[in-house]
């Protein structure tokens, strides 16, 4: 199985965390991973790169990551998205989003 991962929070530590984390899951199973990091919401939005999972931060610097999971859902409907914050008031509109 081969995973197409974005990764975007603007702490690059928590990119790195978060890599980590998958770079394992994936290694474990023998799955190929190929993934992107960004540490600004701008950049992931210029992907032209198709993902089937992300991570994302809520609030990238002047992006929300709720605008990036839209746009990456019109490229993958089926994709599996994650929000990485530590903001309650997100919950619904992640849900909205089925995160």
């Amino acid at each position: 199985m081969t995973i197409n991962a974005l990764i975007c929070d603007d702490e690059r530590h928590c990119c790195d965390i978060v890599l980590q984390y998958l770079l394992k899951y994936c290694e474990e199973r023998s799955f190929t991973c190929f993934y992107d990091l960004y540490d600004n919401g701008e950049e992931a939005l210029s992907s032209d790169r198709t993902y089937n999972i992300a991570f994302l931060d809520i609030e990238i610097n002047n992006i929300s990551g709720l605008d990036i999971a839209k746009h990456l859902k019109e490229n993958n409907k089926n994709i599996i998205i994650f929000f990485i914050t530590e903001y309650e008031k997100y919950i619904d509109d992640a849900m909205d989003l089925f995160a």
